[in-house]
């Protein structure tokens, strides 16, 4: 073998080492956090530590990201409150980037109706445009 292939193999080592170790903690990371729920008093302030939660995970590992929002959503559904649409747009983003397009399109047009109700302008805006965007992925896809 040659010292560059050597090399090659060595980093090669290194960066499955480091993504072994990186999956561990996530892991552990997760069930510190679902423990961490248990100890929470108020449905109010689950929700708000369950969607941080969802939101940490969101760029690192999906599924776990996607539990602490279902988990919120769990608690919030049928509240029509502000949370609940932010969790059910978060799970649209979800379904959208696993390509189940319409359960997305579900989520996002149940989003939409609480951000209308509850005048929240910004969001409605970005729900528009994700709603706009599925259907733009439907129509490339069919």
């Amino acid at each position: 073998m040659t010292k560059k292939c050597i090399t090659k193999l060595c980093y090669l080592f290194l960066l499955l080492f480091i993504l072994k170790v990186n999956s561990q903690n996530l892991d552990s990371i997760f069930i510190s956090k679902k423990n961490i729920v248990k100890s929470i008093k108020t449905d109010e302030k689950k929700v708000q530590f369950l969607y941080d939660c969802g939101e940490f995970f969101y760029s690192k590992n999906v599924n776990k990201s996607e539990y602490f929002y279902r988990e919120a959503l769990a608690l919030t559904e049928g509240t029509n409150s502000l949370m609940e649409g932010r969790v059910l747009f978060k799970l649209g983003f979800v379904e959208k980037n696993e390509g189940n397009l319409s359960t997305s399109l579900r989520y996002f047009n149940k989003a939409k109706e609480i951000f209308k109700d509850k005048n929240d302008i910004e969001r409605l805006a970005s729900v528009y445009f994700d709603i706009g965007y599925v259907y733009r992925l439907k129509i490339r896809w069919t």
